[in-house]
């Protein structure tokens, strides 16, 4: 399941500002499935932070920061610390 949510975060950060009609795809996919708030599926973005014991609206709300422009980005680590109530 981590592979999942690693995936979604890899997309946001590498066609965040692709020109590209596949990258583009790829990022509006990651947004729509970070926003997404249904667990109807086994593989959505808060069954997922609830299997991994994230919390999944913090951490909806740190990845979608990061796409403001003018946020700055947030190192892995801190971010995991952080979604895991500071627990190392």
């Amino acid at each position: 399941m981590i592979a999942v949510l690693k995936d979604a975060v890899e997309c946001l950060e590498k066609y965040r500002d692709t020109r590209s009609t596949s990258g583009r795809v790829h990022y509006e996919s990651a947004i729509e499935w970070v926003t997404d708030a249904s667990t109807d599926w086994l593989f959505s973005f808060t069954n997922i932070c609830d299997f991994l014991g994230f919390d999944p609206n913090y951490l909806r709300d740190v990845l979608l920061k990061r796409e403001n422009k003018s946020a700055k980005p947030v190192h892995p680590r801190m971010l995991s610390l952080a979604a895991m109530g500071g627990q190392p």
